[in-house]
């Protein structure tokens, strides 16, 4: 007897298309955004010219795109209840968890403290300790926002509901008839 279809399965398997998408859409405008910036504003001086986020931009640019197509075909293949999307999908889930806790830590490093710095020179009746807490704290908040769907992701596709509804279906042994 075929198990049903789990509503998880779908529903992941639409979010993690969705998920791709924004993703892909992410690179593509924030590349656009790149050469269109004019480098009139001081902080955009300051991340434009620095080689370490450019470098950086360049490696997460590249991991964006090569993680969101995977993302890409593990939706579809939930959609299709494919045994392999759902392993792809706990694979994702273990990256990005992993990601999520290494680079906002970069990020607050190679980004924030040079515009922090920058900015600091700038304003006027703002303690410059007041601007690192409030961007260490945003990065700590991103950090754990972005733990979310991976966490969600791998605690669904290992039920054993989801495990048996990805199995194919057991063989007819005609000798047994």
């Amino acid at each position: 007897m075929n198990q049903p279809r789990p509503v998880a399965a779908t529903t992941f398997g639409i979010l993690n298309i969705g998920f791709a998408v924004w993703g892909l859409g992410g690179v593509f405008f924030s590349t656009i955004a790149r050469t269109m910036i004019h480098q009139k504003n001081p902080l955009a001086d300051s991340l434009t010219n620095n080689p370490d986020y450019q470098t950086f931009l360049t490696v997460s640019s590249t991991l964006e795109v090569i993680t969101a197509s995977v993302l890409l075909a593990a939706g579809i293949g939930l959609l299709m209840l494919k045994n392999w999307a759902r392993f792809t999908s706990i694979g994702y889930g273990i990256y990005k968890i992993i990601y999520s806790c290494i680079i906002p830590f970069f990020v607050y490093r190679i980004v924030m403290v040079p515009m922090i710095t920058k900015f600091a020179q700038t304003a006027k009746g703002i303690p410059p300790n007041f601007i690192e807490t409030f961007a260490l704290i945003a990065t700590i908040f991103g950090a754990i926002i972005s733990l979310i769907y991976p966490v969600l992701l791998i605690i669904f596709m290992t039920r054993p509901k989801m495990i048996a509804a990805f199995q194919p279906p057991p063989q007819e042994n005609p000798s047994l008839m």
